[in-house]
């Protein structure tokens, strides 16, 4: 982790972790878009949510005593900024399939590396070949992406009291749903019915 981001793109993934989900309105990008939402409009029926949490966060930072970023120089802000808004698009969950493709692929061409313990290991307990697959730029985008989206699908990780608290809180965002879907003569998944 240290290896392939430096302090300031590890306070930005933090960052993103913690606005990834900033304003959720409690229903799902189908529903906004199969609503005719304003939000799905917005954003062209093109991950509304997770724009709308990107733009919410970015307001939010822009704000006088929320600059947490003031102090880069403008070129790397950019190039983070545009690291967390990549991150945050893929956890639209339209997005996973395709993250968890290409991260068994990198595996797969990989495996031989990651799964060998030759090679000197760096801090991080990667090992030199480990660290020059991972940090090429593109790699190092889909860890980004990986490490964001695992964090925000980490729920059930954590212990029971929490794990199972948050699973309510979840389950009754989806049948709310459900049931704002029955009322409105839309299709209600399985997932979001309460009977």
């Amino acid at each position: 982790w240290d290896e392939l981001f430096g302090p300031a793109a590890r306070f930005a993934m933090l960052v993103a972790a913690l606005g990834h989900d900033l304003g959720h309105p409690g229903f799902s990008n189908m529903f906004l878009i199969d609503a005719g939402d304003e939000m799905a409009d917005r954003y062209n029926d093109i991950s509304p949510l997770e724009n709308m949490h990107c733009a919410r966060l970015f307001h939010l930072i822009a704000q006088e005593h929320c600059r947490v970023f003031e102090h880069l120089p403008q070129r790397e802000f950019k190039a983070l900024r545009k690291m967390m808004i990549d991150a945050i698009l893929h956890t639209d969950a339209s997005h996973h399939d395709v993250v968890l493709k290409i991260l068994q692929a990198l595996y797969d061409v990989h495996s031989d590396e990651f799964d060998s313990e030759r090679g000197g290991r760096v801090a991080s307990g990667l090992t030199t070949a480990q660290l020059h697959i991972l940090g090429t730029d593109s790699n190092r985008r889909l860890m980004s992406r990986v490490l964001l989206l695992g964090s925000d699908e980490s729920n059930q990780a954590k212990p029971w009291r929490a794990a199972y608290a948050w699973a309510e809180l979840l389950r009754d965002e989806l049948v709310a749903q459900g049931d704002l879907e029955r009322s409105l003569g839309f299709p209600v998944a399985p997932i979001n019915d309460r009977c």
